[in-house]
């Protein structure tokens, strides 16, 4: 049985499939009691090390800011964008604890700070980054 996070409402992804048993309409977004994450090119990924946990923080800020945004993103400002990504991040939170036992055993109490590290860290470079103006970021070879 899933455990909800009590004080987030559920709103899956634009696109995931949403149980018709437990569904309903409600705004601009279908309620569900489950939040699914779906991974893609799993043949490009590799295990990274924590050992040194700013480098592996590092690596998933650079993947996450890097790739196709699959997934809501922090800067966001219309009011039901910003819904979703404070959605996302409770549910990503939640979640990253209860996965996260093996890490939590090998490397101690310290690896418990790691996700919200890696959402503040993922914050703080998408805010960064929105300060590009379209274009700037790119840089050339010359």
């Amino acid at each position: 049985m899933s455990q909800k996070h009590p004080s987030v409402k559920e709103i899956p992804f634009p696109g995931a499939p949403v149980s018709k048993l437990s569904s309903r309409r409600e705004g601009p977004f279908h309620k569900a009691s489950r939040t699914r994450l779906y991974v893609l090119d799993f043949g490009k990924a590799s295990l990274r090390s924590f050992e040194r946990p700013e480098d592996a923080i590092q690596q998933l800020i650079t993947a996450v800011t890097c790739n196709d945004p699959y997934f809501p993103y922090p800067t966001v400002t219309s009011e039901g964008c910003r819904q979703l990504w404070d959605v996302f991040r409770a549910t990503y939170l939640h979640s990253a604890h209860t996965v996260s036992k093996n890490l939590r055993q090998r490397y101690g109490k310290c690896a418990r700070t790691w996700p919200i590290w890696f959402i503040n860290q993922w914050e703080k470079k998408a805010e960064e980054l929105s300060q590009w103006e379209d274009g700037d970021l790119i840089g050339f070879g010359g």
